[in-house]
C-alpha cells in the first residue's frame, strides 16, 4: 500500500484482505468470519500511526504521518506492519508494507540567513557570482 506523508487522519489507505487476495483462498462466508488485528512486535511503534478495522480488514491512518520524521535521511520510506488473521482455524500473520511518498512539505534551510556580493558591469555572462548552501528535510525532487 502507499499513503502520501501528510494525509488527514483517518485516511484510507487499503484493504489487507483485498490486498492479500484472501478470496482466491477463501469463500465469502469464511472472509465473513475473519478478524483482523495487529500483531505488535516488541519496539515497533509505526502500528500507532494506522487504524485496523477488525471485521473489514480496512487500514486507515490514526494520526497525520511525517515522513520526514519517522524516516529521517532515508531515501524511501517502508514500514512493515504484522496483521494477525483469526479465528484459530484460519491463523495467519500477514506482512503489509506501507510506502510513506514524501511531498514537498519543508523549506530549504540556507547556511547564511542573507548573502551579499559585488559585482563588477564587465563581468562574463554565465560567470559564477556566489555559491550559496541549503539543506531540505524532504528527498528526492523534494528536497
Amino acid at each position: 500500500f502507499t499513503v502520501r506523508e501528510e494525509m488527514p487522519k483517518g485516511t484510507f489507505i487499503g484493504n489487507v484482505p483485498e490486498g492479500a487476495n484472501m478470496a482466491a483462498e477463501y469463500t465469502p462466508d469464511i472472509l465473513d468470519t475473519l478478524r483482523y488485528s495487529f500483531s505488535r512486535t516488541e519496539g515497533n511503534s509505526v502500528e500507532d500511526l494506522f487504524n485496523l478495522d477488525e471485521v473489514s480488514g480496512d487500514l486507515t491512518s490514526a494520526a497525520v504521518i511525517d515522513r520526514d520524521d519517522i524516516c529521517y535521511q532515508k531515501e524511501e520510506c517502508q514500514l512493515k506492519l504484522k496483521i494477525q488473521v483469526l479465528p484459530e482455524q484460519y491463523f495467519a500473520i500477514l506482512t503489509v508494507n506501507v510506502q510513506v511518498i514524501d511531498i514537498n512539505d519543508n523549506i530549504p534551510r540556507f547556511e547564511n540567513s542573507t548573502y551579499s556580493v559585488r559585482v563588477k558591469e564587465n563581468v562574463f555572462q554565465y560567470t559564477k557570482i556566489v555559491q550559496v548552501h541549503a539543506t531540505d528535510p524532504d528527498k528526492g525532487q523534494n528536497g
